[in-house]
């Protein structure tokens, strides 16, 4: 069920700055004098956050300790002694530009409570990025994405009308510990994937007056996953079960495996709300990003002043407001649709002396069919 008001802010930040740290996939930052791989630092096994495991198929994500949302971050970040890059993995087929600045994008859903906090730190330093623009979207919970009509989504041709729908479509920019935070659904199940999040990390577009956004580069596109546990208690709820789509589990999904690669942990952390699932999750993950790379997309339509629109058949910014169930004042900066009334969100620009880090793991994927 969703929760019956917003929660208050989780800000999750590194307990202690890293003095140095490599540029290889996988980095052990330097605390002080010491490497995390000290024996005085050897992370206890009950640490709420453990990156960069050898096999996170099999590793159990649900925290020993059941947080909530006055959790510190010292207590959540406190274990966290590496940055990993984050592989680059396909767009896939139903990615929207143009979306709403905001927290909440749950809208009119129906499902389990999910609220996301992602950190982003920057591969060649292990700090925190703190003028990005995180974008989440996610299907619901039969399977369906908004915003697009097509032959695999959902009832497929068969809803025109679902072009001009935004539910769990969504970006935030980071704040000073480099974190985004989102409340969403738990998404659902569709044929061919296992139950997963998409995530773009944004650079340099512009936030229009009515609280979108577009433009810009990115220097990421990934994926978030869940569980096959979780998953699974998930789905035995009246809402999720009434997904009649087959259902794959994440050691049959083959982008999952692009996603583990060298070391990396693409599955969110979480403990429940309340008593048990239905009450609602907590996630938080933390990704590595390379800000030398700067890549430019093309989605499967945008969001534009005439509502939803295919990919190439044009139209101007939105100019209405963003949904009533989500939140518009989310502490973006604005700008009007001209040009001379713009401004930028972020002005980061990665210097030539940035760490270039290169994409081994997936990041020349092409994947067909399934996304």
């Amino acid at each position: 069920m969703k929760l019956s008001k917003e929660p208050s802010r989780v800000v999750l930040s590194l307990l202690r700055k890293p003095a140095n740290c490599g540029a290889s996939l996988l980095v052990s930052c330097r605390f002080s004098d010491h490497t995390v791989s000290h024996p005085d630092y050897t992370l206890p096994v009950a640490a709420p956050f453990l990156r960069g495991r050898a096999a996170p198929l099999n590793t159990d994500h649900h925290s020993s300790v059941e947080y909530n949302s006055d959790i510190a971050a010292s207590t959540l970040f406190t274990s966290n002694g590496s940055c990993i890059l984050s592989p680059e993995v396909t767009l896939g087929p139903y990615w929207v530009e143009g979306e709403y600045l905001r927290e909440d994008v749950s809208e009119d859903q129906a499902g389990i409570a999910l609220i996301l906090d992602a950190q982003i730190l920057d591969i060649s330093t292990c700090d925190p990025i703190t003028d990005a623009v995180l974008e989440i979207w996610s299907c619901n919970s039969t399977g369906v994405y908004s915003g697009v009509v097509a032959r695999g989504n959902g009832v497929g041709n068969a809803d025109p009308s679902n072009l001009q729908n935004t539910f769990m479509r969504g970006l935030q920019p980071t704040d000073d510990d480099g974190v985004a935070q989102f409340t969403t659904l738990f998404p659902g199940h569709y044929t061919g994937r296992a139950t997963h999040i998409h995530v773009l990390v944004h650079f340099n577009g512009t936030s229009f007056d009515n609280g979108t956004y577009a433009g810009g580069y990115v220097s990421h596109v990934g994926q978030l996953y869940f569980d096959q546990s979780l998953i699974s208690e998930v789905e035995a709820t009246s809402i999720y079960a009434t997904n009649t789509q087959d259902l794959t589990t994440n050691a049959d999904d083959n982008i999952l495996s692009v996603g583990i690669a060298n070391g990396h942990d693409p599955f969110v952390e979480y403990s429940y709300l309340g008593d048990s699932v239905e009450d609602g999750i907590f996630a938080w993950i933390s990704f590595g990003v390379d800000l030398t790379s700067q890549q430019i997309l093309t989605g499967a339509g945008t969001l534009t002043g005439i509502g939803g629109v295919a990919s190439g058949t044009g139209g101007s910014r939105p100019n209405g407001s963003p949904p009533s169930a989500s939140p518009t004042n989310n502490g973006a900066s604005s700008a009007g649709s001209s040009t001379s009334n713009r401004q930028v969100v972020s002005t980061f620009i990665p210097s030539a002396t940035s760490s270039v880090v290169i994409l081994l793991a997936g990041s020349v994927l092409v994947l067909f069919g399934l996304f």
